[in-house]
């Protein structure tokens, strides 16, 4: 749908945002578009969620910080766009950190970075009432999902930044 010429995929399941930031310096120098979604093993995997202002890697809002901070210094025209866990039961975290308060820490964030987010917990359509429909168990998404999500993200992408990238019609 973005009519991309390429696409180098380094995300890894089970991974933190930790992880993600820690993962950067094997990426590739150059990008038009980078997309960057996680948040959830960090609840899965019980990081503290810390506070705003956070600059190490042992808390979400400090990876996060390091990760924006990064990634805006080795792409510093490249199109960036966060998108936020959506809506998840399976994996809950000793303290109470939920999805959504961890997608609210990626678009404070990103915010201070000017980085946009595709907010996945409001925009993607998962709650409470369908998590069975489009989850396989109540965390990872079904084929139905993956479809839905995607044409979502892409739509906004296209309908919010086209001019931010060059577009090449499939």
């Amino acid at each position: 749908m973005l009519g991309l010429s390429a696409i180098n995929n380094y995300g890894k399941s089970g991974y933190t945002i930790a992880d993600v930031y820690n993962r950067i310096k094997i990426t590739t120098d150059t990008a038009d578009l980078v997309f960057v979604m996680c948040g959830v093993n960090d609840q899965t995997f019980s990081v503290p969620l810390g506070k705003f202002g956070d600059q190490t890697a042992d808390t979400t809002y400090g990876s996060l910080h390091l990760l924006c901070k990064t990634l805006r210094e080795k792409y510093p025209t490249s199109f960036l766009l966060f998108i936020t866990p959506h809506y998840q039961t399976n994996y809950p975290h000793p303290e109470g950190i939920t999805s959504y308060e961890v997608s609210k820490a990626i678009k404070e964030v990103c915010e201070k970075f000017s980085i946009p987010v595709y907010d996945n917990y409001v925009m993607s359509g998962i709650n409470a009432d369908n998590l069975k429909i489009y989850t396989t168990d109540n965390c990872h998404w079904t084929d139905r999902a993956h479809e839905m999500i995607g044409k979502n993200i892409a739509t906004y992408v296209l309908t919010n930044f086209a001019g931010n990238y060059q577009y090449t019609a499939p």
